[in-house]
């Protein structure tokens, strides 16, 4: 029999971050003390203990989300996946071999199995990719009841491998469709009990911040190029030796530099925009209550680009305040707006233990 909630409405929700960043240091030094005395054995709890301590204290309307999964649950989920991956290998190349002797050109044997491989490996990691986002979703909970994730790892594996064939025929610019598809199946597809979430954003709104982005790497390119040309001419008379020219010290200014236009600067376009576009086109219930942000793409940018040098020049000591800032942010600029009635919300059955969520555990570490 499904459990139900008393009648209660909940209007316009509030979200709240209670943590604290001396509590995050606590549990990020501990598990990083014990991951290293364990050769990395303990990461699987490092990563659960993580959770929980962020999960209860995101509150919505006053109540924690609760975070279900055990380390123990993530440590069979990746010995299961390690043995997938290696059979999947195995079999790429036996099926070569295979091919390979009965066509009289054993020496072909290594191009096949890697031309069978490259494509199941990618249908692979977008499969483990579905796999890991369900099993997060059926370790999560609020007011008892779990949150799932509908659809097919094999129908969502054949669908973004279609995707992602027409991104490398339209050199790239199919991304943003591929993002609004991916989103379709995976948010668009969650739930909490039996009530449904949905997902209606399309790729025509991401598209003039891929060109940004786009943009970003093409000013790269031109700044990497003229500047090798600038310094091996501005060299040559005093340097005949190429590796001279190499030595310069202002190359390597420039490459680094022109590393993080180039690399960089695209990714931080793209994560920001993608996580407003996620945020403001979900709804739940039939649009019974909708999400919004009420941050610009420009100010998610100045959040995840301090948080990239934040990380990055403590050599990632300084994670939990990243995280800190990160779940601030959040929960002060994502807003809840409309009602639904608790009394509807029912659980539904527990597919917890299903081999293929276990599995997604390995994929989700």
């Amino acid at each position: 029999m499904s459990e139900t909630h008393p009648s209660t409405v909940l209007q316009n929700p509030a979200l709240a971050w209670t943590g604290t960043r001396n509590s995050l240091f606590g549990i990020f030094f501990k598990n990083l003390l014990l991951t290293i005395v364990t050769l990395g054995v303990y990461r699987f709890w490092a990563i659960t203990n993580m959770r929980r301590y962020l999960w209860s204290n995101i509150r919505v309307a006053g109540q924690p989300l609760e975070y279900t999964g055990a380390g123990g649950e993530l440590l069979r989920g990746f010995l299961m996946a390690t043995l997938l991956l290696v059979l999947t290998f195995a079999g790429a190349f036996a099926i070569g071999y295979g091919i390979a002797q009965a066509t009289g050109y054993p020496w072909m044997t290594l191009n096949l199995g890697l031309w069978i491989f490259y494509p199941v490996m990618l249908l692979l990691v977008f499969a483990a990719y579905f796999l890991g986002r369900r099993y997060l979703m059926t370790r999560t909970s609020l007011r008892g009841i779990r949150f799932g994730q509908d659809g097919s790892p094999v129908s969502y594996a054949l669908q973004m491998f279609g995707q992602s064939l027409l991104t490398v025929f339209t050199v790239g610019f199919y991304t943003p469709w591929m993002i609004a598809a991916r989103l379709q199946r995976t948010v668009g597809e969650t739930r909490w009990g039996n009530v449904k979430f949905a997902f209606k954003g399309e790729g025509k709104s991401l598209f003039l911040w891929y060109l940004l982005s786009a943009l970003c790497i093409l000013v790269a390119v031109i700044v990497i190029v003229v500047a090798i040309i600038f310094l091996m001419a501005s060299t040559y008379n005093n340097a005949r030796n190429p590796i001279m020219v190499l030595a310069n010290p202002s190359i390597f200014i420039v490459i680094v530099i022109a590393y993080f236009v180039a690399v960089l600067a695209p990714a931080l376009v793209m994560i920001s925009a993608v996580l407003r576009f996620t945020i403001t086109n979900t709804t739940i219930d039939n649009d019974a209550m909708r999400f919004s942000l009420t941050a610009s793409v420009w100010k998610v940018m100045g959040l995840v680009a301090s948080n990239m040098l934040i990380v990055i020049f403590s050599l990632g000591l300084l994670a939990p305040i990243a995280i800190h800032r990160v779940m601030q942010f959040l929960t002060t600029h994502i807003t809840l707006t409309g009602s639904l009635d608790l009394a509807r919300v029912a659980q539904t059955p527990d597919e917890s233990g299903q081999l293929s969520n276990i599995i997604g555990a390995g994929f989700n570490i």
